[in-house]
């Protein structure tokens, strides 16, 4: 409440301020933490992109590892191929010329002619030797096909792991960013909302040392009713029916309640203009907590008056005014009734006196 009855317009404000101090400690608190998050989410982002660069050079690197191993794994199986090739062919002509040999053995004895026989026998046991070695070259050759197969399919296999972490690291790296993103966009808005927090605080603290400075130029008592009707200083804000007096009032909608008013309510025309009710500097504009829109007029001494539930406001703060500027403007149906209030040495009181016949 900005201006309250009984307490002072100080002690009301300084409430506000207190309750705006409080709301920008909590909002700071809340910045500092998602601070304190992104650096925490930009860590782990620079850590994910070196996995992911690691991933993607071990992936590389597998490629060569591929190629190198197909190269053996080709040259092997070629050897391989070509010894086999090679030993099979020698066994045939080794089983034909040993069924030969041991033919002409029965037949004649290899005796009479010891030459023949032995370079038969060379022969043989030549074609016997470079089987054995092609039948070695055989064996070798075809545990090295399987030794680069097995390469083989390990590589291709960690081949598949690297590439499934690199799609994790990647989908990791696309979910964090995303959460970096929109806790940059919360310290925006918790900035956004300090600053505004700040400079109402800064209005407030303005509007504090205005009324206190008006209010220790003079103090007076508050005037009594005979008082102000000497005066009749007060122009009538809008034209209209005044439909609740300031102090206490049956309540509009519960027949059996009634309720203190602080000020005086007028029911006017539709979009009627609301007008200064005497000179002054105008110390506050904005939305109040009781009275909507509301506008506040320091005339001097103590004396203030205010206008509210107002539906656009035509003058800013620390603007001069003269009695009968148009400061604002009610609305249409039910908000085309305006408050009116008046306070001297920080008590409301009744302006009903103080209007000009």
């Amino acid at each position: 409440m900005l201006f309250g009855q009984g307490k002072g317009i100080n002690s009301d404000v300084r409430g506000q301020l207190s309750k705006i101090k409080t709301s920008i400690k909590v909002k700071q608190l809340e910045k500092d933490r998602l601070v304190l998050q992104e650096k925490i989410f930009k860590k782990e982002l620079i850590s994910i992109n070196k996995n992911i660069e690691q991933n993607k050079k071990k992936l590389t690197e597998s490629f060569k590892d591929v190629r190198i191993v197909q190269d053996n794994l080709e040259e092997s199986s070629k050897i391989f191929n070509s010894a086999l090739a090679k030993s099979i062919s020698l066994n045939r002509i080794i089983l034909k010329e040993t069924r030969l040999f041991n033919k002409m053995s029965l037949r004649f004895s290899y005796e009479k002619n010891p030459v023949e026989y032995k370079i038969r026998r060379k022969s043989l046991e030549y074609k016997i030797e470079n089987f054995e070695k092609e039948k070695n070259v055989t064996k070798f050759s075809a545990a090295n096909v399987k030794k680069w197969s097995e390469f083989k399919k390990n590589i291709l296999n960690l081949q598949v792991q690297k590439k499934s972490l690199l799609v994790q690291s990647e989908n990791e790296l696309r979910k964090k960013k995303k959460i970096l993103e929109a806790t940059l966009n919360k310290r925006s808005v918790a900035e956004k909302e300090i600053k505004s927090l700040n400079k109402s605080a800064d209005t407030l603290q303005v509007l504090i040392k205005k009324t206190s400075i008006a209010a220790d130029k003079k103090k007076r008592s508050t005037p009594t009713n005979a008082q102000i009707k000497e005066k009749k200083c007060f122009l009538w804000p809008v034209k209209g029916e005044v439909v609740a007096k300031f102090g206490k009032n049956k309540h509009l909608e519960l027949d059996t309640t009634y309720k203190i008013d602080c000020g005086m309510m007028i029911k006017a025309a539709d979009f009627s203009q609301v007008k200064s009710a005497k000179d002054g500097v105008v110390i506050f504009t904005g939305q109040h907590n009781y009275y909507g829109k509301a506008v506040a007029i320091h005339h001097g001494d103590s004396d203030i008056t205010i206008y509210g539930l107002l539906t656009n406001i035509l003058v800013k703060q620390d603007k001069k005014v003269l009695k009968g500027t148009v400061i604002a403007e009610l609305g249409a149906g039910d908000k085309n009734v305006l408050f009116f209030g008046a306070i001297r040495n920080r008590i409301f009181y009744d302006p009903m006196p103080s209007l000009q016949s």
